[in-house]
């Protein structure tokens, strides 16, 4: 008798918290995209023309290539001070943010094949900043360094542009 006492209290503390256990809801957390995803975003080869610089007068055309997993490479043909600096190789990393709208890249300079250039490669590096166009087609690109706001210190004559995707 003493048994079947016990096991009536217990059955009838438990029978409040037999419902409880379908009202609880599992909470929903939101996909977040892995960086690979982000890179994603840019994947693909694109043209661009830049005019810009601290005086306006080495304009450089080339490529840029994402491969959307965050390698970039590239090429860069450059007027520097009347010499046309050719066969510039850029190698690099790039970080797609989660808005899917802004992007940096940090570029090397590796090779110039034009004789008496004045910008010889020597591992240059070049820090830029990048607003993404509708459906990446377009993307607005900035250098960054101590002549804009931000912490990239200048290695490499101001340059920025638009690239557009081939």
């Amino acid at each position: 008798m003493k048994k079947t006492v016990v096991i009536a209290l217990i059955a009838g503390l438990a029978i409040p918290f037999v419902g409880l256990a379908s009202q609880t809801r599992a909470q929903v957390t939101p996909d977040v995209p892995s960086q690979n995803a982000l890179n994603h975003t840019l994947k693909g080869t694109y043209a661009y023309l830049s005019d810009a610089n601290d005086d306006g007068f080495e304009p450089s055309v080339g490529t840029f290539i994402f491969d959307g997993v965050g390698g970039m490479t590239g090429t860069m043909d450059m007027n520097n001070d009347g010499v046309v600096c050719t066969g510039m190789t850029l190698t690099g990393t790039y970080v797609v943010d989660s808005t899917r709208n802004m992007a940096t890249a940090a570029l090397t300079l590796t090779s110039v094949t034009t004789l008496n250039c004045a910008n010889a490669g020597n591992n240059a590096t070049l820090a830029l900043s990048m607003s993404i166009g509708s459906a990446a087609k377009v993307v607005n690109f900035s250098e960054m360094d101590k002549f804009i706001t931000g912490t990239f210190q200048q290695t490499f004559d101001p340059f920025a542009g638009v690239a557009t995707r081939r």
